[in-house]
């Protein structure tokens, strides 16, 4: 089943496919070395967060999971080389779990749900008019303010471990 995930891998030879992640700047001229690096630079950032995550000496409540869950699926696709506007799915689900737990903060999930339709109408024939610039700063804004959210929650919210 693995190899079905790999042989689609250069199936579209683009760094970014309508989907507004940080390949949008990079010419697709670099897309062999680029994949490269974005492929190992997004393992390291999921390993070291994981380590750091898993130093931490608190028990994590159901509203930090769903946070981390929520921040996990959104900055792994914008970091991530060759995403497609579909691949933001689960965030889009995690965003409405987020809403429907955390019960504040509606900007971060209804921005995460605007990119991703931004992303789809990008998919007709408005692709060569719609830029892909606003959509990545309202990306890039919804990230940070997801990570200050996690790491607030992580300070207040988590009981520590006995």
């Amino acid at each position: 089943m693995l190899n079905v995930y790999i042989s689609q891998t250069d199936r579209y030879r683009f760094l970014t496919l309508n989907f507004p992640n940080l390949y949008i700047w990079i010419n697709n001229d670099y897309y062999e070395s680029v994949k490269i690096i974005g492929i190992i630079v997004t393992a390291l950032i999921t390993l070291l967060s994981g380590y750091f995550l898993g130093r931490i000496k608190k028990e994590f409540t159901f509203e930090i999971w769903v946070k981390l869950a929520f921040l996990s699926a959104i900055v792994v696709t914008f970091i991530l080389p060759g995403m497609h506007e579909r691949y933001m799915y689960l965030g889009d689900v995690l965003g409405v779990l987020y809403f429907l737990v955390v019960r504040k903060n509606i900007h971060l999930p209804v921005g995460i749900l605007l990119v991703s339709f931004y992303s789809y109408i990008r998919c007709s024939r408005y692709n060569g008019v719609i830029p892909m610039e606003p959509a990545f700063v309202v990306y890039l804004s919804v990230i940070v303010l997801t990570i200050f959210d996690f790491i607030k929650s992580l300070k207040n919210d988590s009981k520590p471990v006995e």
